[in-house]
């Protein structure tokens, strides 16, 4: 249960991190919360936190060719996905997250 939310989690980075590359990526820097707790932290220099209650993992992000690549090592390494940013809401992989 706990890894399915972590795969769902990095997807959810991944977006978040595409938006974050670039002058379009600095829609995405901020922090966004699920509604399953997850928080996703996206800041300069591409770098992410993804905290599963308490839990913290740093990586980095990057947005090319429409998806959002992340690299959270403790998660497994390099993953992509797709994700969309409409106005406050970050969706990666089917996964809604909410600008705080």
């Amino acid at each position: 249960m706990r890894k399915a939310l972590a795969v769902s989690l990095i997807g959810t980075v991944m977006v978040l991190m595409l938006a974050a590359c670039g002058s379009a990526g600095d829609d995405l820097i901020g922090t966004y919360e699920s509604k399953k707790g997850a928080i996703l932290t996206f800041s300069a220099g591409n770098k992410m936190e993804l905290d599963l209650g308490g839990y913290k993992m740093q990586g980095t992000y990057e947005i090319k060719d429409g998806l959002l690549y992340t690299d959270l090592p403790e998660m497994g390494g390099k993953t992509d996905n797709k994700y969309t940013l409409e106005g406050n809401k970050l969706t990666v992989e089917g996964d809604e997250y909410f600008k705080k």
